[in-house]
């Protein structure tokens, strides 16, 4: 009979047991906090990007004008897939049509407002929601990047001849 001590031991030549931690669960944690810290610039980073703290009248009302848009539900601190779905479109219809320089300066000054103390009534929930967004935002990058590389060399690859028959499959 097995007992559940016996299947976490691994017996080596020595004939001593080594108990083996079968961890996937907290790996999986790691893993995932580890990807939101990379996703998001740090405070550090914050700080240094935007001299003297600062923000102009400009960035700071499309700012606000982008965090006000944002659904955060006040009762339990939980929004519904629902409004995850139209938090994200709003991320997404902001962050699609601007350069990737204009991304990372927006991201950063929302964060920069976020981290002001008392600056909305609702402000943990809020970042809380913005960061959601942002990270379905990256995965959507990241993902989609490799569909485009193998559209566009299919694109560049097409031949107008049909003499070749045989289709060569490239895995991206």
């Amino acid at each position: 009979m097995i007992t559940p001590l016996a299947i976490n031991t691994l017996i080596t030549p020595s004939n001593t047991g080594k108990t083996v931690n079968n961890n996937n669960h907290s790996l999986t944690q790691k893993v995932g906090k580890a990807w939101q810290e990379k996703s998001l610039p740090s405070t550090e980073t914050i700080n240094k990007s935007i001299p003297n703290n600062s923000l102009t009248e400009i960035e700071l009302t499309e700012v606000n004008k982008l965090l006000t848009q944002l659904k955060v539900n006040n009762s339990n601190g939980d929004t519904s897939s629902e409004n995850h779905r139209d938090n994200f479109l709003i991320i997404y219809k902001k962050l699609i049509n601007i350069s990737k320089k204009e991304q990372i300066a927006l991201i950063t000054n929302v964060q920069k407002v976020l981290n002001i103390p008392n600056s909305y009534d609702n402000q943990e929930l809020l970042s809380k929601t913005f960061k959601r967004a942002i990270y379905r935002y990256n995965a959507i990058a990241l993902m989609n990047q490799p569909l485009v590389n193998q559209m566009n060399d299919q694109i560049n690859n097409i031949s107008l001849d049909g003499e070749n028959e045989e289709e060569e499959y490239k895995f991206y």
